[in-house]
């Protein structure tokens, strides 16, 4: 009997492919993301968790070219939408990064530049990529923070930064990171430095914006802030392991450094469990990969 064909699945909004990105130091290259491979498609949530030091926050800087010398990519693509980020001019790069692409920082106490009112800084985010005028600019900052749980949004786009405790700045850094509607947001560790409480408030903000606005999101280290016993379906679409990895030496010991690393990895996000793929797994729903990132 004949089978049905497998029905086609769309094209990944993003393709991250054998990415490398190195620090060039005088002592020899440092391998902070060596072979990472994974996709996100448009409207899911992917979560990367792993120890501190696997190259996580490395990895997502890569994808916004927002490295600093001595890192450098020196090898693999960063395909998003048909275009290879990893080889894209500076020119080309600014007109994705914001726009199309955003990021949300690890610190909120400090993404903010402290002289500068809440309105301009929203505002600025906007009317620099051409998306929105100045008086259009100012009701969607004021409608945004709003729709980030900011009480008094009318007045609130006036105040300064420190007026701000941190769960508070950190809605300021989501509105902005979603007021040009892009297609792929970048969480950063959005929960760090904010207590528990606060914590679950964000991550339920920024999973409730991924379903009502189809925003694909890729939230670094969500892992971190979930409680014990939570489940990863609540958070993530699928979630990807960062494990370190150790090269071969004459030492002997390069697996049992690969293990050890792993085994923090999984502590480090309890309710995950890691599965033999070593690639993006294409099924939506809770689904865990691997992904190997640090050296």
């Amino acid at each position: 009997m004949p089978t049905a064909a497998e029905p086609l699945l769309p094209e990944p909004l993003l393709q991250v492919r054998d990415l490398r990105t190195w620090f060039l130091t005088d002592s020899g290259p440092v391998r902070a993301v060596d072979g990472v491979s994974f996709d996100v498609h448009a409207g899911e949530t992917l979560g990367i968790v792993g120890e501190s030091g696997s190259g996580k926050s490395v990895c997502a800087k890569s994808i916004m070219r927002l490295l600093d010398e001595p890192a450098r990519i020196v090898g693999g693509s960063i395909l998003f939408k048909g275009r290879d980020l990893a080889h894209l001019d500076d020119e080309g790069i600014r007109a994705v990064r914001g726009r199309e692409i955003a990021m949300v920082f690890q610190d909120p106490m400090t993404s903010l530049n402290p002289v500068l009112r809440i309105a301009r800084q929203l505002i600025e985010a906007m009317t620099a990529h051409g998306r929105f005028t100045g008086p259009a600019a100012r009701r969607r900052a004021i409608d945004l923070l709003r729709r980030m749980g900011v009480a008094s949004a009318d007045s609130a786009v006036n105040a300064f930064p420190h007026q701000f405790s941190g769960g508070m700045r950190q809605r300021v850094m989501l509105a902005m990171g979603f007021s040009n509607e892009p297609s792929l947001l970048i969480a950063d560790e959005p929960t760090t430095a904010l207590d528990v409480t606060i914590q679950a408030q964000i991550l339920d903000l920024l999973r409730g914006l991924n379903r009502d606005l189809g925003t694909a999101v890729v939230e670094i280290d969500v892992g971190r802030a979930a409680p014990t016993g939570q489940p990863g379906s609540d958070l993530v679409d699928r979630a990807a392991l960062a494990a370190c990895a150790a090269h071969d030496g004459d030492d002997g010991h390069a697996s049992h450094r690969r293990a050890s690393c792993s085994a923090a990895s999984r502590e480090s996000a309890p309710w995950f469990s890691v599965s033999s793929s070593s690639r993006s797994l294409r099924s939506r729903g809770p689904s865990v990969f691997s992904v190997l990132i640090g050296s």
